[in-house]
Formats: structure tokens, C-alpha cells, sequence
């Protein structure tokens, strides 16, 4: 039977950028999938042995600009930076 948990997440929060910081224990790197929509970042992912399934999604401080997302992986905690989004100039 797979369970489905939130995993614990950290947030991080500056003026221009937030550092997220999810635990996902026993979880491939491979096996980890996320996506922004804007202001929504969703994360889901399931362990080894396939017993355990992890999906959260969080609201940002700010719409994110996706070309200066940074993410790493190390011992079971994902962390992904995001910078805020910056508006359009008028023309």
C-alpha cells in the first residue's frame, strides 16, 4: 500500500530571491519532479521502494522568474532558489 505524506519543507525568505528547502528521505534524484506556475511551486516525488509517495505545494512570496531557478540534491534534502520576477518596463 503507498502512503502519500507532505514532506517537511523549509522556506527561506529575502527580499529578491526564497531558498526552498524540502526533505525527501530515501528518494532518488531521479524520482523527484516539481513545477512553477508563477507564484505556485509544486513538488512530488516517491521513494525507492515505491512505498511512499511525497507531494506539497507552497505559495511564494513572489512570482518567480524561471530562468534563474538553482537547484541541488544532497542526502535526502532537495533545495531549489528561486529570484522574484522582475516587472516588465512600460514602453
Amino acid at each position: 500500500m503507498e502512503r502519500i505524506e507532505e514532506p517537511k519543507t523549509d522556506v527561506l525568505k529575502k527580499m529578491d530571491n526564497a531558498v526552498i528547502m524540502v526533505r525527501l528521505p530515501e528518494v532518488a534524484k531521479e524520482d523527484i519532479h516539481w513545477e512553477l506556475s508563477n507564484d505556485i511551486f509544486s513538488i512530488w516525488a516517491q521513494n525507492k521502494l515505491r512505498s511512499k509517495k511525497y507531494v506539497r505545494e507552497l505559495l511564494l512570496p513572489f512570482a518567480a522568474d524561471e530562468e534563474s531557478i538553482r537547484m541541488r540534491y544532497r542526502e535526502g534534502i532537495f533545495e531549489i532558489t528561486l529570484r522574484r520576477k522582475q516587472k516588465e518596463k512600460a514602453k
